[in-house]
């Protein structure tokens, strides 16, 4: 769905492709990042220079449920994004623990098995 690619100049005149930057913060910290299905980066991401126009944006971790959504990312400014993903409890691995909630611990967004 991205539209334009940073700093390529038009064929036909002498502009520059409007470019914006992108932040994206997520909890959990380390969530992978997709632009149009492209792995770009794990969270905390700053993007600079990126080429305006509208992407698909996926933030992926394993064992949360991934959020997505149509990004109009916006010229000459930050375009500051944060996601909260929350624990996928129809994971298999979730779902075991959770039948031992003794076992299961969630510290600063982080999922850990004891």
């Amino acid at each position: 769905m991205g539209k334009a690619d940073p700093g390529i100049k038009s064929s036909d005149s002498n502009e520059v492709t409007a470019i914006g930057n992108l932040f994206i913060e997520s909890d959990p910290d380390g969530s992978e990042v997709f632009l149009d299905d492209q792995s770009i980066g794990f969270t905390p991401l700053a993007l600079y220079g990126v080429g305006a126009g509208l992407y698909d944006l996926r933030v992926a971790s394993e064992y949360y449920v991934p959020a997505s959504q149509v990004l109009r990312l916006e010229p000459n400014i930050d375009n500051n994004l944060n996601f909260d993903l929350g624990i996928d409890i129809e994971n298999p691995d979730i779902k075991k623990q959770l039948g031992n909630p003794g076992k299961l611990s969630l510290i600063s967004g982080a999922i850990s098995f004891g």
